[in-house]
């Protein structure tokens, strides 16, 4: 699995519930709430995955695509034309619909496991 996670998500209903199945297949990260702090930690730690709301995460995405050793970027998105927008940004590895992964997180713990494999 992978190394360094970094999970940034503003509603704690949905950050709870990623952190806590995330935790549930041995999965343990940094937790925060503002895209804002995401950035700073960002540019003073080393993420191999941050898991990224949209679009209050924008800036965030902007700073990890001028970094040169950039984590993995997985988006969560409450609509569908922002996931449609990002997958045209090439900072963003993933896109996953934040309703979809609410009700099933599954998707959110494969496309870890995924990245982590690439890795």
């Amino acid at each position: 699995m992978p190394g360094r996670i970094l999970i940034v998500e503003s509603d704690e209903r949905v950050r709870s519930a990623v952190c806590g199945a995330l935790q549930r297949h041995g999965i343990v990260g940094d937790e925060l709430n503002d895209s804002s702090e995401a950035v700073a930690a960002i540019r003073s730690r080393r993420y191999d995955i941050v898991l990224l709301e949209v679009p209050a995460g924008f800036a965030a995405l902007k700073t990890v695509r001028d970094d040169t050793d950039r984590p993995v970027i997985i988006a969560l998105s409450d609509s569908e034309d922002d996931v449609r927008q990002l997958a045209g940004e090439s900072a963003v590895t993933i896109s996953i619909n934040k309703d979809f992964a609410m009700d099933n997180m599954e998707p959110v713990i494969a496309a870890i496991a995924a990245v982590a494999r690439m890795r």
